[in-house]
């Protein structure tokens, strides 16, 4: 960086960090290419821990870039199950604490976008997963409310699934 860079306050910097890296992404989402990226985003346990202890502005940063692979996950551009699992398992939790701020300030961001492929994204993974992920997503609802995704549609579709599938496995041990 240059001196003039290392003069900018860090929210600035950061910001445009990832402008960059979405920009990037975006071109690696187009042409299928971004299975590596999402690896990369789903280790970084330290950008994690910064996450957990920085300022509001710099985790809003942060979770701009889950953002595009969340919508990615759900609108099927980047799709294998690992990926999935990683990206929900590392990053549901931050994302559910910064979307009130993504939502007031969306910087271009389509919130009711990133809300179904959230839900769709979700609803991939194991009955059990998704349990524990729904959870998590119900106590940041009830601590919340509108500033939490609403996953209500995807939530309803997994309250049948695990009934009917409750349902299926009690008469299969009743016979």
């Amino acid at each position: 960086m240059t001196k003039k860079e290392m003069g900018k306050p860090l929210v600035a910097r950061t910001s445009k960090q990832v402008d960059n890296i979405n920009f990037l992404l975006e071109i690696l989402l187009d042409r299928q290419m971004a299975e590596e990226f999402v690896d990369l985003w789903v280790n970084q346990g330290n950008l994690l821990k910064l996450h957990e202890r920085a300022s509001l502005m710099v985790r809003y940063e942060l979770s701009r870039v889950s953002v595009i692979l969340f919508i990615a996950m759900g609108t099927r551009k980047s799709h294998s199950s690992e990926a999935v699992s990683g990206l929900l398992q590392a990053w549901f939790e931050p994302m559910l604490l910064d979307f009130g701020w993504l939502q007031r300030c969306k910087k271009g961001l389509d919130m009711k976008a990133l809300e179904e492929a959230m839900g769709q994204t979700l609803l991939t993974l194991s009955l059990k997963q998704q349990y524990v992920l729904f959870m998590k997503w119900f106590q940041c609802f009830s601590r919340n409310g509108s500033e939490c995704p609403n996953l209500s549609k995807a939530f309803q579709i997994w309250w049948r699934r695990s009934f009917l599938r409750g349902s299926e496995t009690h008469a299969v041990e009743s016979r």
